[in-house]
């Protein structure tokens, strides 16, 4: 979990998350990382990366402290944790169409596409051929089968 703050840039703090997953409390190290953009100023922005412990993939809640004396004086303040990766399948498949092919030459091109597409999902590609090299239509050829 990234949690972006507002540090002393001098000062090296260890770095302690609490998160709230179903209810319960996990505790973990923090690794604080300062942005370099800070305009001279003695404070500037940090990204606090908290790991997630075992058991608490998708946490609901965090706070962050360090060791500094006193750090434990105030009730620790929570914060919601926004923007979790939600993996969902989609219930639809991914078609791309391409224009027209007219006097089409460039095979890496075309080979580096569909193969792009395939990492990227693509359950079909439709292609739109008006007239290609005998080179490229051996590749569509070769994808068509595939």
């Amino acid at each position: 979990v990234r949690v972006i703050s507002v540090v002393r840039r001098t000062e090296n703090q260890n770095y302690h998350c609490s998160m709230c997953c179903n209810e319960k409390l996990y505790f973990s190290k923090g690794v604080g990382d300062i942005h370099k953009d800070h305009f001279g100023f003695s404070y500037g922005t940090a990204d606090i990366m908290c790991l997630l412990p075992e058991g608490c993939e998708t946490p609901s809640h965090i706070t962050v402290t360090n060791d500094a004396p006193g750090s434990d004086l105030h009730e620790p303040v929570y914060l919601e944790v926004k923007n979790q990766n939600k993996s969902v399948a989609l219930p639809y498949d991914f078609t791309v169409c391409i224009s027209t092919m007219f006097n089409f030459t460039n095979v890496l091109q075309l080979v580096q596409s569909l193969e792009m597409m395939q990492l990227l999902g693509v359950d079909r590609v439709v292609i739109y051929k008006s007239d290609c090299s005998p080179e490229t239509q051996r590749v569509l050829d070769y994808y068509t089968k595939k």
